[in-house]
């Protein structure tokens, strides 16, 4: 089962929801290790949390350490959002970014030619199923304004 949590200060003051997997859980819980004067997982030298300059700082260093460029947190936000419009629609990404208006969302989704392969090919299995498998169902008639059947 997966685990969730609620953030309270969003920059709407709207609450929102965070899920994650009981993996991710796991992952986070052991590097946040036995510390019980804060509840963040990466946290300042002096125990707080870390400003967002600071963090953003820390990604970007990193990211170039593995070889990336350009690599920001707002860049990984558009990341997240693709991957989750991609995966199972805009409408999510939308709710996931916390958007009240899914014209804000589409400015963060970066379409994925081989996702929408991939959905296109899934409705043409499903029609294909359903076509297969219509000589087992029985035959819907429909009457039409004239009264005819179809």
């Amino acid at each position: 089962m997966d685990r969730f949590d609620s953030i309270k200060t969003t920059k709407t003051n709207r609450i929102r929801y965070v899920y994650l997997s009981n993996e991710m859980a796991s992952i986070l819980s052991s590097l946040k290790g036995d510390s019980k004067e804060s509840d963040f997982v990466f946290q300042s030298q002096g125990g707080g949390h870390f400003k967002f300059n600071r963090l953003s700082k820390v990604v970007s260093r990193n990211a170039k350490r593995c070889g990336l460029k350009h690599i920001t947190l707002h860049s990984l936000r558009h990341t997240c959002a693709s991957a989750i419009a991609n995966a199972d629609g805009i409408v999510f990404a939308q709710q996931a970014l916390g958007h009240s208006d899914v014209k804000t969302t589409m400015g963060y989704y970066h379409s994925d030619r081989e996702a929408l392969r991939d959905a296109m090919t899934r409705q043409f299995h499903v029609s294909s199923h359903l076509k297969k498998h219509q000589s087992h169902t029985s035959k819907i008639h429909i009457k039409t304004r004239e009264g005819k059947m179809n």
